[in-house]
Parts: structure tokens; C-alpha cells; sequence
């Protein structure tokens, strides 16, 4: 039986979930994207920076940075930009296109 392709915002819960159930580890999504205003009839975009990955974690005092990419969706090069920053800085940066290889991930860093 095929496996059922699983959604970004569901990739994104699954993380958050596991994150925040280890003792010493905890994740917040951050949530950039604009806003349609009925009322105005327009679209307002987020106050956020562009490029922000979508989850932010503390593994075991380890900054963590998390862009979830679901089917065939890509890094823009605002968020490139954010990766080369944050891997700069010393903090780690994944791009979780599954539970499954956030969990591979997870385990390895958390492990360390």
C-alpha cells in the first residue's frame, strides 16, 4: 500500500511534538506569512523577517532551525540567506521534508 504524502502543516505539528516531549528540548513554530483582510479586500504581508524557518528549537541547549518543505516546494533564496546566517552563527539548520527524516535527524542530534 502506498504511503499517504503527508502536508507541511502536518510535518510541522509531528515536529513540535516530538521536539517538545524530550526533556531538554523545546520548539516553537514561527509563522511569517501574510494575511488576507476581508474588510480592505488585500493581502497584508508579515511584519516577520523574510526567510525565517518555520520552527525554531533548543535541542539540549543547541540552537536549531527548521524549514519544512512539503512535495515539490523549495528553499527560497531568502531562506538560503537564513540557512548561511544561521550556520554561521554556530546553530544548526534542517530542511525537514518528512516526519520520518526529522526523526532521523532528531535522533542523531539529540544523541550527541
Amino acid at each position: 500500500m502506498k504511503k499517504a504524502k503527508e502536508t507541511a502543516n502536518g510535518i510541522t505539528a509531528n515536529i513540535i511534538r516530538v521536539v517538545n516531549m524530550q526533556p531538554g528540548c523545546s520548539a516553537i513554530r514561527i509563522n511569517s506569512t501574510g494575511i488576507y483582510d476581508t474588510k480592505k479586500g488585500i493581502f497584508r504581508t508579515s511584519n516577520g523577517t523574510a526567510g525565517v524557518e518555520d520552527i525554531i528549537c533548543i535541542i539540549r541547549g543547541k540552537y536549531v532551525g527548521i524549514e519544512v518543505k512539503a512535495g515539490k516546494d523549495a528553499q527560497r533564496s531568502a531562506q538560503k540567506a537564513r540557512q548561511i546566517d544561521v550556520e554561521k552563527s554556530g546553530g544548526v539548520y534542517f530542511i525537514a521534508r518528512s516526519t520520518d527524516s526529522f526523526l532521523e535527524f532528531f535522533t542523531e542530534i539529540n544523541n550527541k
